[in-house]
């Protein structure tokens, strides 16, 4: 009878495992996007406030499912007026080497070149493409940042970095 209930219990248990949904793998995964974005492999930060530049950029999200198609990417600018183009780079971080290496884009893949303008206390959405419509492979499982580069003018550049997770 023991034996019987002791089997019974242990695979409910087993069952119950098996179809619930992981939730702590998020949890986990967050504690260390968190404890990764203040590292020092983060040398590319998401936000400038040095003197006339203050702007910062994210991303609607921390956690992507492989397979995701595009991200938004927002740019708040609180300081002096800053020019900006439509490229962009995606980096992955290498666990093994703790560096970032850059992702590749297709050979057929190009950005409009033109020059924006983002004004004083303005805020601008940007898509960002990270399937293999823009870049050479699929985003595997890891870390990666996408990085932008500011000018508030001909002497003073400024680049910015949001870190994503694809899980």
């Amino acid at each position: 009878m023991k034996k019987g209930l002791f089997l019974s219990v242990f695979v409910l248990l087993c069952l119950l495992t098996a179809c619930s949904t992981n939730s702590n793998e998020h949890v986990f995964s967050r504690q260390i996007y968190l404890s990764f974005v203040g590292s020092p492999h983060n040398t590319i930060p998401d936000t400038v406030h040095d003197g006339t530049i203050q702007v910062s950029m994210n991303l609607d999200g921390q956690y992507y499912s492989k397979g995701t198609k595009t991200i938004k990417l927002s740019i708040a600018n609180n300081g002096e007026q800053l020019f900006y183009g439509t490229p962009y780079s995606i980096e992955r971080f290498d666990e093994k080497t703790e560096t970032w290496k850059e992702v590749p884009f297709r050979k057929d893949s190009q950005f409009k070149q033109i020059g924006l303008v983002i004004n004083q206390s303005e805020i601008k959405d940007e898509t960002i493409t990270i399937s293999s419509a823009r870049l050479s492979k699929l985003l595997e499982p890891g870390f990666y940042r996408v990085i932008k580069s500011f000018s508030l003018n001909a002497d003073k550049y400024v680049k910015l970095s949001s870190i994503f997770q694809i899980i």
